[in-house]
């Protein structure tokens, strides 16, 4: 897990990076030389899309997410499992809603 978990920081690192970088060059280009690439927009789109995705597979692993657990935590043990494995499955619910969704735009 440790070798997923740094090969997951460097991907977020790396598009944040790109993210960056690419902005920062059209603004120059846009703004200095009165120019820029067509097509900046929507790589920057696409590398924040990666980063999203694989920031919440990183911060779920982690534990680094917010989450609003005061009145879960007033639960008994096993009633507090049962919720979890509850939210668990509707939000795999929600993510299949999302790749059907993002398949048939695609």
């Amino acid at each position: 897990m440790r070798v997923i978990d740094k090969f997951e920081e460097w991907v977020i690192s790396l598009m944040l990076l790109l993210m960056t970088g690419l902005a920062f060059t059209q603004v120059v280009l846009r703004y200095v030389f009165n120019g820029g690439f067509t097509w900046a927009l929507e790589l920057t789109s696409v590398l924040f899309a990666i980063m999203i995705f694989v920031g919440i597979s990183y911060g779920v692993r982690v534990g680094a997410h917010i989450g609003v657990d005061a009145l879960v935590k007033l639960l008994p043990s096993q009633t507090r499992r049962v919720v979890a494995i509850v939210a668990v499955l509707l939000v795999m619910v929600y993510v299949a809603l999302v790749l059907a969704g993002s398949y048939e735009y695609v």
